[in-house]
């Protein structure tokens, strides 16, 4: 039974297609990374944002940090880099745990990213790559059965673009999960 229940998690986490439900009223700092047109937040912003603070060691004025917030019903810290004078990079970052490792991916999904590449213990699936030789249906069960795997505590790094850049080459941004066991990272890029 646990097996079933966990399959169509994952089922739902990776391979249907959802449709996006972007909320930006979970982190408003979070907004510019969940749209193509939504302009990365200057320091000027950041400053006048009460739920952040100037937490750079090095430089002032280029690494913002929350206290634990929630991304949806899911506890984490947020740390915001700046390049070129505007948030390039937020970092959440949350205790590993099971509920933590599937809340966090289904509020990537509901924020329209969408699964295109996963590496579990130095193997690897590109999903788009599978996409173009392979039927949908086929590359769904490959994936589910290689998350299914291995141990969810075991290392991995899962790569979601947005799904209005899903095929393109070179997305404009995309989101990094990291989980070693211990920690879970959700690493959201603006290029």
């Amino acid at each position: 039974m646990k097996k079933t229940v966990f399959t169509s998690l994952i089922c739902s986490l990776f391979c249907s297609t959802l449709t996006a439900y972007p909320s930006t009223l979970s982190l408003p700092w979070l907004s510019p990374m969940l749209g193509d047109n939504i302009p990365g937040w200057s320091v000027d912003v950041l400053n006048k944002n009460q739920d952040l603070f100037d937490c750079g060691e090095k430089e002032e004025g280029k690494e913002y940090c929350s206290e634990v917030v929630n991304y949806y019903t899911t506890p984490v810290q947020g740390h915001l880099w700046l390049a070129k004078g505007s948030v390039n990079k937020i970092q959440l970052n949350a205790p590993f745990t099971a509920n933590n490792y599937s809340k966090l991916q289904l509020n990537i999904r509901k924020d329209g990213y969408v699964l295109a590449w996963v590496e579990i213990a130095g193997k690897h699936i590109d999903i788009i790559d599978q996409l173009k030789n392979k039927p949908f249906h086929i590359v769904d069960r490959e994936v589910i059965m290689f998350m299914n795997s291995g141990r969810i505590s075991s290392p991995r790094r899962l790569l979601w673009y947005p799904e209005t850049q899903y095929q393109q080459a070179n997305p404009s941004r995309y989101v990094e999960f990291v989980s070693d066991g211990v920690t879970i990272n959700v690493n959201f890029f603006k290029l």
